[in-house]
């Protein structure tokens, strides 16, 4: 089967669609979670410039960008997401290139005979993801200091986790916090 992305390019390189608007998404996302469209562009911008200043490839999420690709050097990230072999069956499953599904259950994919080439699908489910006894997520940047959690380190994970949260505070300043959670739906 293959893939559209393999993940040594990828890592070194980044990798993403241009089909869609990631700024519509943000502001759709943010929207959500303040209810107001207007205050959901002011902090996309301040997550844009956040971003920015921390050298990030933010051209996808900028009003009228471009779709046009990031050339700069080492700008890929690694996402390894461990699912427990008991909860699997329910939440991936085996893919072919761009996640058209395979038509085999992903123990049968993954334990035929020959070599199992080819992509598998996660569906998302906050409550499995956050519990670490069925889900296990791993983050790797092909950049060494985004791996930094440091806020003491310029250009660390850290400082951009630091200027992401000061980004979006104003969202969680607002009094209607138990609104935001019933518009997405947590409570």
């Amino acid at each position: 089967y293959g893939s559209e992305a393999p993940p040594l390019t990828c890592f070194q390189g980044g990798y993403s669609c241009t089909d869609v608007s990631f700024r519509q998404l943000l502001v759709d996302f943010l929207e959500k979670c303040c209810g107001d469209k207007k205050h959901a562009e002011t902090l996309a911008d301040a997550v844009v410039q956040a971003g920015k200043t921390h050298n990030l490839n933010v051209q996808h999420y900028t009003k009228g960008s471009s779709g046009a690709t990031h050339n700069g050097p080492l700008t890929g990230y690694m996402l390894q997401i461990f699912v427990h072999r008991s909860i699997a069956e329910d939440f991936v499953y085996p893919s072919q290139a761009m996640g058209t599904p395979i038509n085999k259950t992903l123990k049968d994919y993954l334990e035929k005979t020959e070599k199992a080439d080819g992509q598998a699908r996660i569906l998302f489910q906050p409550q499995v993801f956050l519990d670490p006894a069925r889900v296990r997520l791993y983050h790797y940047c092909a950049r060494p200091l985004q791996s930094c959690m440091g806020t003491d380190i310029s250009a660390s994970r850290g400082c951009l986790i630091r200027d992401l949260k000061q980004a979006l505070a104003p969202m969680f300043k607002d009094p209607s916090m138990a609104g935001m959670r019933q518009r997405l739906k947590l409570s």
